[in-house]
């Protein structure tokens, strides 16, 4: 038996399974959104999550500095999920925006690789965000039933800034942001009007981290 046409099999099953159904277990959303938002962008975005990197998206050199290299972390959330049925209390949408120090582990083997040592770890967030309650119409996989938040996170232009690194035993800080608060801008943030996936694209990640 051929180990290579053995793992074929395997992996085609896998992916069957996977997206056997329109609305994409939470375990996989993730990955989805992010090779999502990697394809709408173009060949320049590479995907390098690989569910361990500090960040999930990356333009340019690996070795260079911002704007050289931009650094994007992607974040999904959805209203209806796969354990929903009708009648059911839909999801309350929210992004988790973490604040932190990036693994030893990256460190040691990324020595050439630029990386604050507290930060967002990222210069841009994209805040996917599914928002159709429909069931019938409701399809995860479908790129144009997203919208997309785009969020800076670079020092000058960032809408939620680092604050004082934590002493205590919490190494980390977060912001909880919603779709709405960002389309209303909050707190004396400015206004983020969604795109879609038609209008997601190299220009627009540029454009929002004025470059």
């Amino acid at each position: 038996m051929d180990s290579d046409s053995v793992a074929e099999r395997i992996a085609d099953r896998l992916m069957k399974d996977i997206f056997r159904q329109r609305r994409i277990d939470n375990n996989f959303r993730g990955p989805w959104t992010e090779f999502m938002v990697a394809e709408a962008i173009g060949n320049e975005c590479e995907v390098v999550s690989h569910g361990w990197h500090p960040w999930d998206l990356q333009i340019g050199d690996r070795t260079k500095e911002f704007p050289e290299r931009i650094r994007i972390q992607v974040k999904n959330t959805a209203r209806l999920q796969t354990w929903h049925k009708p009648g059911d209390k839909l999801s309350d949408c929210q992004w988790v925006l973490r604040i932190g120090s990036p693994p030893e582990y990256f460190l040691e083997q990324n020595r050439d690789v630029p990386c604050e040592s507290y930060g967002h770890l990222c210069d841009l967030y994209v805040l996917c965000f599914h928002p159709e309650e429909d069931f019938d119409i409701a399809d995860h996989q479908d790129p144009f039933q997203w919208e997309f938040y785009l969020v800076p996170a670079t020092t000058d232009h960032s809408m939620f800034p680092v604050k004082e690194r934590p002493t205590s035993q919490k190494t980390y800080q977060s912001y909880r942001v919603r779709p709405e608060s960002l389309k209303q801008g909050i707190r004396g943030r400015p206004p983020v009007a969604p795109l879609t996936f038609g209008e997601l694209d190299i220009a627009a990640v540029r454009r929002t981290l004025a470059i």
